[in-house]
């Protein structure tokens, strides 16, 4: 299972999901849904690797930003675990995403 949350002055969050180089998937995040959760299954425990893919924005100070966000690395995966974005950097224009295990 993956998730993601909606952060502090975000307003959305888009985040596509790959394992493998293949899309398992969409997280979206909003004010009026803030919390989304992908299920997703690979065919044995191990290690995988995983891109993600997507953009946020977000308000600062009154002021509306976009950023588009990225990331890669390996995931270790073991029956039940469970993955949550976190954002690694909030640098404009791009920020650096990741999962971590929970």
């Amino acid at each position: 299972m993956l998730s993601n949350s909606l952060g502090f002055n975000q307003i959305e969050e888009k985040v596509e999901v790959f394992i493998e180089g293949r899309s398992i998937g969409m997280l979206n995040v909003t004010k009026n849904s803030p919390d989304a959760v992908l299920e997703a299954s690979v065919p044995k425990e191990g290690e995988y690797q995983y891109r993600l893919s997507g953009s946020q924005r977000r308000d600062e100070k009154g002021t509306e930003i976009k950023v588009k966000l990225f990331g890669t690395g390996t995931m270790k995966v073991v029956r039940g675990a469970e993955f949550v974005v976190h954002l690694s950097s909030n640098n404009t224009p791009v920020g650096k995403i990741r999962l971590e295990r929970r």
